[in-house]
């Protein structure tokens, strides 16, 4: 019975030869697949990660940027109160001077008004008269 076995024995290694070498064929093929994939990952993570890269230079120069324009906005900011403390003042020391010249404006007026009654008291008076001299 072994040599009726025989060719039974050989069709059915064959068979899983066949088999077996089907199943390598497809295994093999599912690596290579999964090796283009693992190769189309990488270049996928590494255009991300480039991507990642110029986006955070990116996000550093603006955030430079912004912290350059929040100084300049403080900046400007303090030079407007100081202008506007600057404008306070000037207008406080005009009213000053507006209230001076006022006040010098008064005074002068009594001083005319002053200065016309001496004239009005020394036409009439009699020791004037006296001192002027005789034109006829």
């Amino acid at each position: 019975p072994k040599d009726q076995r025989q060719g039974f024995d050989a069709m059915v290694i064959d068979s899983l030869r066949a088999s077996l070498a089907e199943r390598i064929g497809a295994t093999e093929a599912t690596l290579a697949a999964n090796e283009a994939a693992a190769r189309e990952l990488e270049a996928a993570l590494a255009a991300h990660s480039t991507a990642e890269e110029t986006s955070r230079q990116d996000r550093d120069t603006q955030v430079e940027a912004l912290q350059k324009l929040r100084a300049a906005l403080v900046e400007k900011q303090t030079a407007k109160r100081g202008a506007k403390d600057e404008v306070e003042g000037l207008r406080a020391a005009q009213a000053e001077h507006v209230g001076a010249v006022a006040d010098t404006q008064e005074e002068a007026q009594w001083l005319r008004e002053s200065i016309e009654v001496l004239d009005a008291l020394a036409a009439t008076s009699p020791v004037n008269a006296e001192m002027q001299p005789d034109v006829a």
